[in-house]
């Protein structure tokens, strides 16, 4: 299992004067699923660029404070046992793929070759994968014929074929129906029971609230809170925090005062018996 650090870490773009991340101070311990949160300009994609490594080996500028994966810099790991430790999907599936295969056995292949698996423990992989996330019908698609959500779970499957120790994922619901939405939130809570380190930056909160362990809040490239999702939405409320709120929490702070998060139907249909008694 992993666990990613980033300790006084500020960063930004070449050619920007502005920094994009500032002062970040952030642990993840192993096991524990984070979402990460914020408005549009927060931080949120470059964040996951620093815990994956992307940042500075793929987008270069000037950095500050350091990044470390169990307790060790990732200057000290290859390229290649980043890969294979730390997973990340992007929000644009077709990021994710080579564009040079021409089926998903084939992408999925492809991803086990780039960090040097042999043949016979890449097809057990790719057969896996497969199994796992119910893509057998689509094994020898063309990835350019299927649709933007069926493209989306093949992303996640040349991450998963790797069984990384740690997975962060960009918006993974952005273009996916309700059904596989639900399916994700399955993977995803089966991962977590297996230990996994899962790191999810994402505006659809309803959806995974019942698996956070941790959550981050970003504004303007810093931290603006952290911790259980009880304690960091009480606080925020507290103080009237304009923030992106559960939808039940945002629905029944127009009707009444909350004094805590209502994260779950039962407690939303107490509020609003008290409510209605005070009527």
């Amino acid at each position: 299992m992993a666990q990613l650090e980033l300790s006084n870490f500020s960063f930004r773009y070449q050619g920007s004067q502005d920094y994009v991340l500032k002062d970040i101070n952030l642990t993840l311990k192993s096991g524990q699923f984070t979402l990460i949160n914020g408005l549009d300009g927060a931080g949120k994609t470059t964040l996951g660029y620093a815990l994956k490594g992307i940042i500075p080996h793929v987008f270069e500028g000037t950095l500050l404070g350091e990044q470390r994966l169990n307790h060790k810099v990732f200057q000290e790991y290859t390229h290649q046992e980043l890969t294979k430790i730390i997973g990340y999907c992007f929000q644009n599936p077709w990021t994710q793929l080579s564009m040079i295969k021409s089926t998903l056995e084939e992408e999925l292949s492809f991803s086990c070759e780039n960090v040097g698996y042999a043949l016979e423990e890449t097809r057990f992989r790719v057969k896996a994968i497969v199994r796992l996330l119910d893509l057998s019908h689509l094994i020898h698609k063309n990835p350019i014929h299927l649709s933007l959500g069926q493209l989306q779970t093949i992303a996640l499957g040349t991450i998963l074929v790797l069984d990384p120790d740690v997975l962060i994922l960009d918006e993974p619901t952005s273009q996916l129906d309700p059904l596989t939405r639900r399916r994700l939130f399955n993977h995803l809570s089966d991962l977590k029971k297996q230990g996994k380190t899962i790191i999810l930056i994402e505006h659809n909160i309803d959806d995974f609230l019942e698996l956070v362990d941790h959550l981050v809040l970003l504004e303007k490239g810093s931290i603006l809170d952290q911790g259980s999702v009880i304690d960091v939405y009480t606080r925020s409320l507290s103080i009237g925090r304009d923030i992106q709120y559960p939808s039940l929490t945002a629905l029944l702070s127009t009707i009444t005062s909350l004094d805590k998060p209502i994260l779950n139907d039962n407690d939303a249909l107490t509020i609003l018996k008290g409510v209605k008694s005070h009527d």
